[in-house]
């Protein structure tokens, strides 16, 4: 992600961007990225929702007539499979230096913990630091993702369309103006750190 970098600063440096836009901008490249990330990670949702309901789902007799299921079903695996793909990549790409400082904070406090309680030589803190440092931000971001794109998103969807009859097309353009923001906002600084 690199070129990002590159064309992002090129933009920045033209003399008619705002001063507030080159003054901020490492925050404004963590979120071009943070879109990258998103745009590849809709595409590839797209096509294992699709995947799974006609091909994969489709062949198990208990779920082939079942139309409502299927949907269900394939929507749960693929979000459970992308969030976890814009995890790694976010963490890779995006959030890296966060990532890092999170990872290495907790692991020389659990570290030095763990060696007072296992004795001189450490035992093996250095794994399980390892571990821990994985597991914690990626339940984060299961949670963060749960709450805007299932609850919130589930939420504005209902009182959009149901209570003030915006069209459905309209009424998820108008919710990632909302989420996509409220994700970066709570990747960034609670499911990173």
């Amino acid at each position: 992600m690199k070129f990002i970098d590159v064309i992002m600063n090129w933009l920045i440096d033209f003399p008619f961007v705002p001063k507030i836009v080159k003054n901020n901008r490492e925050p404004i490249i963590q979120f071009v990225k943070f879109g990258t990330v998103g745009f590849f990670n809709t595409i590839l949702a797209y096509l294992l929702t699709n995947f799974f309901y006609y091909i994969l789902l489709a062949q198990l007799p208990f779920l082939a007539a079942r139309d409502a299921l299927r949907t269900q079903c394939s929507n749960f695996i693929t979000f459970m499979i992308t969030v976890y793909i814009s995890f790694l990549l976010n963490g890779h790409y995006v959030f890296a230096e966060e990532s890092n400082a999170a990872a290495g904070a907790e692991g020389e406090l659990e570290n030095r913990t763990d060696k007072a309680a296992a004795g001189a030589d450490g035992g093996k803190p250095a794994v399980e630091s390892k571990r821990k440092a994985f597991w914690k931000p990626l339940l984060k971001v299961y949670a963060s993702y749960s709450i805007t794109s299932l609850f919130l998103n589930g939420f504005l969807l209902y009182l959009e369309v149901n209570i003030f009859g915006v069209p459905y097309y309209i009424a998820t353009l108008l919710n990632m103006c909302i989420t996509i923001p409220l994700n970066f906002i709570l990747n960034k600084f609670w499911a990173y750190k």
